[in-house]
């Protein structure tokens, strides 16, 4: 099979023959191929050419590499090489055969409690392992959740990921990194601070649309979804799937709070909530689906990419807004400075050409 990338012939990259195909990300293109010294079927990520000059890339590209190395996590794709063949950069990884959390859900539909909170709890002892490295995915989703042949999960596409510690990060702030529907929302606004409460909410978001079959926060424009996301507006998982129980509707709720104080405190805090191993604080106005926050949120309404779980937000340099004033609240004038919001953000960021879809 002849492959390409960007209409150019490919059957090899470094010391792998390319056999297809398999995905495509912001970062480059992933393919099935065989290394050819010890025939070892492996995943090769494969940087596009017209990004091999542009250094920030370049640098992502190279830092996934070795976070993926250090890591070395069972629930995580490991990496095995990295390299430069003539202008395309280059990371081979570990391939595991089956399909994306999020492609079995568009084949069967939601899933059965027991296994939702199973795959869940999986990729939660994963992230809990990078944040006790000091790391920080902020794209988790159903796609970025591989299902193995034999029904473990392993986290994929670390090409986001923030180290915590560094003085050099490699997020411009004020950019927008992660998936709209599936972010919380002061990442939206600060990407280069996110913490672990971060991928929390992410993992609580997925899990929502594992046990209900819904997208969270799906079906409306971008400046009504982040409102939404600011009022703790989303619809209970119960009142889309009454018997799911209430453990696990609770458990998302608190874990999805607007307020990042109110979420568990880690990855296992929120296996907890979801097993029953803790006690559910039921403080009024802490969860998703309650009161409003008590206290705004700085908003930066991104483009008009955020209805489905196949888009991220790529960073950007567009500029945020000033944080509201202290004690404003989220009425019929905010929703209209948020509306002017979305509008200057898309008309900046066509303009200057700065945005870029990865899946």
């Amino acid at each position: 099979m002849v492959l390409s990338v960007l209409n150019e012939p490919l059957r090899s990259i470094g010391n792998c023959e390319l056999l297809e195909k398999i995905a495509d990300t912001g970062l480059g293109e992933v393919y099935k191929a065989r290394d050819r010294a010890t025939g070892e079927i492996v995943a090769v990520k494969i940087m596009p050419p017209f990004r091999a000059d542009n250094q920030l890339a370049f640098q992502r590209f190279a830092r996934e590499c070795r976070i993926l190395s250090a890591l070395n996590d069972p629930h995580i794709i490991r990496a095995l090489d990295f390299g430069i063949d003539g202008t395309r950069s280059y990371l081979v990884m570990e391939f595991a055969e089956g399909e994306s959390l999020g492609q079995r859900l568009a084949r069967e539909g939601r899933l059965a409690e027991a296994e939702a909170i199973r795959l869940i709890a999986e990729v939660a002892g994963a992230l809990g392992r990078a944040h006790s490295k000091g790391l920080v995915h902020r794209n988790v989703k159903p796609d970025k959740i591989l299902i193995t042949a034999d029904g473990k999960t392993k986290l994929t596409d670390l090409g986001l990921i923030r180290q915590v510690e560094t003085q050099h990060d490699l997020t411009r702030a004020g950019t927008v990194v992660g998936t709209p529907n599936f972010m919380a929302p002061e990442q939206l606004y600060n990407a280069d601070k996110a913490t672990r409460h971060c991928d929390i909410y992410s993992l609580a978001a997925t899990l929502y649309m594992v046990v209900t079959g819904e997208v969270p926060f799906g079906g409306c424009n971008p400046a009504d979804m982040w409102a939404r996301k600011l009022r703790n507006d989303l619809p209970p998982a119960r009142t889309l799937v009454p018997a799911l129980s209430e453990r696990i509707d609770r458990a998302i709720r608190r874990a999805m709070s607007t307020e990042p104080e109110k979420r568990p405190a880690d990855c296992a805090a929120f296996v907890q909530d979801l097993t029953g191993e803790g006690a559910l604080p039921t403080d009024p106005g802490s969860f998703a689906g309650d009161q409003p926050p008590s206290k705004p949120i700085p908003l930066q309404v991104p483009g008009p990419h955020a209805s489905s779980s196949e888009r991220t937000a790529a960073p950007t340099t567009v500029k945020p807004p000033a944080p509201p004033e202290k004690g404003v609240g989220h009425g019929e004038g905010d929703r209209w400075a948020m509306v002017l919001a979305v509008i200057g953000v898309v008309v900046a960021g066509f303009l200057s050409g700065l945005f870029l879809f990865v899946r």
